[in-house]
């Protein structure tokens, strides 16, 4: 499954964080988490001092690490780790309940960061490490969890996704030259299948929006936009953070992946035409078929 959409790197709610945040007292540690499905390795740095540890990756512990960074004589971290999806939900969301300062970052940046290091080594505590040598070293802004309701509505779009996928894959197959006729019925099936399946899922994510006030009113006002339906409008609202984060046309559509890219070194250049072709193969990502908008400011 793709990284879930409650965790882009950047989300709605997050300036306003970020405002609470400098209103805080002094931050006594930094945190590194490298997140796996079973497993926390934590680094923290906290008065000249760096200290590891290892947690299993579930409610226990959870609450082993917050008991543990108190034992610590810790009362307010910085923590960082990087966007992977449901796996880092959980210890998110217990670090910022504890009111500690929580940032979720796009893994390919640590991935750079380690580069300019020329690190070699890779295993979950070095990653630790570097995440917090990347959050000392560049202060991440912090980040807050979404509302319940908009939570829901990107599991949705998740599924949505996947339901549209298996749709165009058995809708391909059946036409692809199938001549049994028992085969060519369970083809017909299971189109039916999912397609009943896709219709669910859309009322679904209607009466999610229709129950919540927010999204409510932004959906409303994407509809009054030319050309955007409901099913637009929906996915817009699962993927995208608000003006509040992206603040310029610019950042959404580079989080979308359809802002052109200057390439221009020595005295070679990139045609105009070129750019073109990279809008019109980047736009046809944020089509209703191709699922969640993987793309990160």
């Amino acid at each position: 499954m793709s990284v879930d959409p409650v965790y882009k790197v950047a989300r709605s709610g997050a300036r306003v964080e970020e405002m609470r945040w400098r209103d805080r007292t002094v931050i006594d540690g930094i945190l590194g988490i490298d997140v796996c499905k079973n497993t926390l390795d934590v680094s923290i740095s906290s008065y000249t001092k760096v200290r590891t540890k290892s947690f299993t990756n579930s409610p226990d512990g959870w609450r082993h690490l917050l008991d543990w960074l108190i034992a610590q004589k810790i009362q307010r971290v910085h923590a960082c780790l990087e966007s992977t999806g449901r796996y880092s939900l959980g210890i998110a969301c217990a670090l910022y309940e504890a009111d500690h300062v929580v940032s979720i970052i796009n893994p390919a940046q640590i991935r750079d960061f380690v580069r300019t290091k020329l690190g070699r080594n890779k295993t979950d505590g070095v990653d630790a490490s570097h995440i917090r040598e990347y959050c000392e070293l560049f202060k991440p802004s912090p980040w807050a969890p979404p509302s319940e309701a908009h939570r829901r509505l990107g599991e949705l779009q998740t599924i949505r996704s996947g339901i549209i996928a298996g749709l165009t894959e058995w809708k391909n197959r059946k036409n692809s030259g199938i001549v049994d006729a028992e085969a060519q019925a369970l083809a017909d099936a299971t189109i039916s299948h999912f397609t009943s399946q896709l219709g669910a899922v859309d009322k679904a994510i209607a009466l999610t929006i229709d129950n919540d006030c927010d999204l409510q009113s932004k959906r409303d006002l994407l509809l009054s936009i030319s050309g955007v339906g409901e099913t637009l409008a929906g996915v817009v609202l699962a993927e995208l953070p608000g003006p509040d984060v992206l603040r310029s046309k610019r950042r959404g559509g580079r989080l979308c992946g359809i802002e052109p890219a200057a390439a221009s070194v020595g005295n070679v250049h990139r045609s105009s035409d070129t750019h073109l072709q990279d809008w019109q193969r980047c736009s046809s990502r944020c089509t209703i078929h191709a699922g969640p908008i993987r793309h990160a400011v």
